[in-house]
This record gives C-alpha cells, structure tokens and sequence, in this order.
C-alpha cells in the first residue's frame, strides 16, 4: 500500500500504543449500534497481497471483559471496480464522498454534488 487515509473519524484517532488503554476515548459505539469506517486506499503498481490488518476491540454491555477479532484485507478482496462492488460499499461510498463535499474537504476539490448525484445509482436492494 501505498498511502490511506481514513474517512471521517479524524477526531478518534489514538496512537497504537492506546489501543487497548480504556482510559482513551477512541470513539466508542454502543451496544446494538453498527458503523461503517471508509478509508481511501492508493495501492502501489501491481500490489498482491494483504493490505492491511483491522482488529476491533470490544467490552460486553454487562461485562468488563474484553474481546478482540483482527482479520486480514488482502487485494483479493477487492472488485475490480466501483461498478462492479456490491450496493452496500456503493452506498457507503456515495455517503462518505457527500461527507467530504459538505465539509469542503481538500480532497472533495475535483467533486460536487452534481457529479456525485450523476454517478450513484439506485440501490433497490439494501
């Protein structure tokens, strides 16, 4: 990889020595509650393989045990193109790419809102 940024949620970033430090707020989601995190990932040329490991980190809401997962995203995970994705990611997409023309993002300069409402599709089928 080579760079990504993450796509809102600036203000919950937390160095990865505090990933387990309950102390640090580090965006808490609450029980029953789902979040999608979008991250803008540029590959370097002809990059195969993982891209990245995502581990969350959880307590149950009657407990203070914690609970960790982490899985791999590999280049094979991807579709090929935004076309070709399924409609959930499609709309995740289109809502993170409003989010950055709303809050005038510098990386939103080349989009409006003309353009992003020419390019999403209809999502019948979420």
């Amino acid at each position: 990889m080579a760079r990504y940024r993450l796509i809102g949620y600036e203000n919950r970033a937390i160095a990865d020595q505090d990933f387990r430090n309950d102390s640090v707020d580090a965006g808490e989601i609450g029980a029953g509650i789902s979040a999608t995190a979008l991250y803008v990932v540029d590959l370097r040329p002809n990059a195969e393989g993982r891209m990245a490991t995502v581990q969350l980190r959880w307590k149950d809401p009657d407990g203070e045990q914690a609970h960790e997962i982490n899985g791999n995203v590999n280049t094979w995970d991807l579709a090929s193109s935004y076309e070709e994705a399924g409609p959930r990611y499609q709309l995740a997409v289109a809502a993170g790419e409003y989010a950055e023309i709303l809050r005038q993002s510098p990386y939103a300069t080349i989009s409006d809102l003309g353009n992003l409402a020419r390019c999403t599709p209809a999502w019948p089928n979420l």
